[in-house]
């Protein structure tokens, strides 16, 4: 849950700026970032466009933060926004980049990575405690990387313990065992997911449906099928991505988003990942992965 030092060596190498709480950049200590100019403090303040609806809510501090910090003669190469999942909302810091026009005309989300303290996790599982705890399952559910600190500290088995925990409630991430550079650019958020099916048998465990068609959609239907997708699920959706290909376009379209924001854009953007057919991944709460794969078909050009 805490960033581990080998995350900020990475930034501060690849050129890149970090954005975070004062009590996170206190730990760094003043290193050539803090000298240069590359760390910016960001003090979470949400504000609810509609009083209460986590789907109306957005970190104000954090487009100002990435003004500031991308506002230079020579911008970063990139930023590394600091979340810890136990104290604040991720899927609102997800949704502001996302949506916010003054983040979005500066940067794009590249990827979602959850860095572990072993020794924690494993003091968890000996005390008969869960590896994956509620405050971190949403971070867990549609992260790109995990990376699990702190490895030659804890035993073989509770490795592999911890490990197969994540693995099960991980739809989208890679898990790294130990020190990785694996931070750098990973274009997670755009083309075809990269995603497992993860079920759950809890309403109040996320879960994720990767919903597949070989054949060409039907423009009016996908966008019915997206519109009721929102409404019903809104407040409940992790994550959404996909690339679809809908009749009359040479060029299947992306799809991602988090919670009620949506947004899309023509496949010839990422060079990578491109699929052959209709792939869709669904991750949230209360998702039912047979109405789910009806409603798509349905949706199949006649």
């Amino acid at each position: 849950m805490r960033p581990s030092a080998a995350l900020f060596h990475h930034v501060q190498r690849t050129g890149g700026a970090l954005i975070a709480p004062r009590d996170v950049i206190a730990q760094i200590g003043p290193t050539e970032m803090l000298v240069s100019g590359r760390v910016t403090v960001s003090e979470p303040d949400v504000y609810f466009r509609s009083p209460g609806c986590p789907c109306c809510a957005i970190r104000e501090d954090l487009i100002a933060s990435v003004v500031r910090a991308t506002r230079r003669s020579k911008p970063p190469e990139h930023l590394c926004v600091v979340v810890d999942p136990a104290a604040d909302d991720l899927l609102t810091v997800i949704s502001t980049l996302l949506s916010s026009f003054e983040s979005s005309q500066r940067c794009s989300l590249d990827s979602v990575v959850l860095h572990l303290d072993a020794v924690e996790l494993a003091t968890r599982i000996a005390t008969g405690g869960s590896v994956v705890s509620a405050e971190l399952e949403p971070a867990v559910a549609i992260a790109d990387l995990i990376t699990i600190d702190r490895t030659s500290q804890v035993t073989n088995s509770a490795l592999a313990s911890m490990s197969t925990a994540l693995r099960a409630q991980a739809a989208f991430a890679r898990v790294v065992n130990g020190p990785s550079d694996s931070a750098g650019r990973l274009d997670a958020w755009h083309g075809t997911p990269a995603a497992i099916a993860v079920e759950s048998d809890r309403n109040s465990t996320p879960s994720t449906v990767v919903l597949r068609l070989d054949d060409p959609l039907d423009p009016n239907a996908v966008e019915e099928w997206l519109d009721l997708l929102l409404a019903q699920h809104a407040t409940r959706l992790y994550r959404m991505q996909g690339t679809l290909s809908i009749v009359g376009n040479d060029e299947r379209t992306c799809y991602f988003g988090v919670r009620s924001f949506a947004a899309s854009h023509s496949e010839r953007d990422h060079v990578s990942r491109r699929s052959t057919d209709s792939v869709i991944a669904l991750c949230g709460l209360g998702l039912n992965a047979d109405e789910l794969a009806a409603s798509f078909e349905s949706t199949v050009a006649s």
